[in-house]
């Protein structure tokens, strides 16, 4: 595998770990420093990109069909879900009813709970890179989002993960969107520092 930095959203790394296989024979930080890095650099600019929510779209989000269920919504299929994870049998009718208005009054409430998840892949990373602020977590949201750096001194093979932790954040456009944007503006950066490096434009040469 090319080392590189991969995602639990679906994600085609292939190109971004073309452009940091180069950007590392110019660079004069190590493989590990380099992987580690660009792990956080991406769960930075995710967060940055994520849309902070509006109260009134997560509302209409978590009383709208879900894509699991297309019969149910959300808030029921999210109620029944973490129901069974703690051994509890699933809510309906009336019962069902009570918990999807508690889900979409305490989710309303929690509007920037997608953007802070990343965070916590930045917490992780931090002890394993130069420098970089975590983000303040101003609405003091769980961190769900983790990240596994690369401890090794000297691999072969580097690799860093970050994990947002919403287990259904792949199904939000906005969120796989912010992760594709940070994806895409870390090619940038890595190619206009090989221009730099180079004198002249790589991806027009023969690779």
């Amino acid at each position: 595998m090319i080392p590189g930095t991969k995602t639990t959203i679906a994600m085609d790394m292939a190109d971004f770990n073309r452009v940091l296989l180069k950007y590392q024979s110019l660079s004069s930080r190590t493989w590990v420093e380099s992987v580690n890095q660009r792990a956080a650099n991406l769960a930075m600019k995710a967060a940055r990109y994520t849309p902070s929510a509006k109260a009134s779209n997560v509302r209409a989000e978590m009383q709208g069909a879900s894509r699991v269920a297309p019969v149910a919504p959300l808030a029921a299929i999210l109620t029944n879900y973490n129901r069974g994870k703690r051994g509890k049998k699933g809510l309906s009718g009336r019962p069902m009813q009570r918990s999807e208005r508690r889900a979409v009054r305490y989710r309303t409430k929690g509007t920037n709970f997608l953007k802070s998840a990343w965070y916590g892949c930045i917490a992780d990373l931090k002890p394993y890179i130069k420098a970089i602020r975590v983000p303040r977590n101003k609405k003091g949201f769980s961190l769900k989002g983790s990240a596994k750096p690369e401890r090794r001194s000297n691999p072969a093979n580097p690799q860093a993960s970050i994990t947002h932790g919403v287990w259904y954040g792949s199904t939000i456009n906005g969120l796989k969107a912010a992760l594709q944007k940070a994806i895409s503006v870390e090619r940038k950066d890595m190619l206009t520092y090989i221009r730099r490096k180079m004198g002249k434009d790589w991806q027009s040469t023969k690779r």
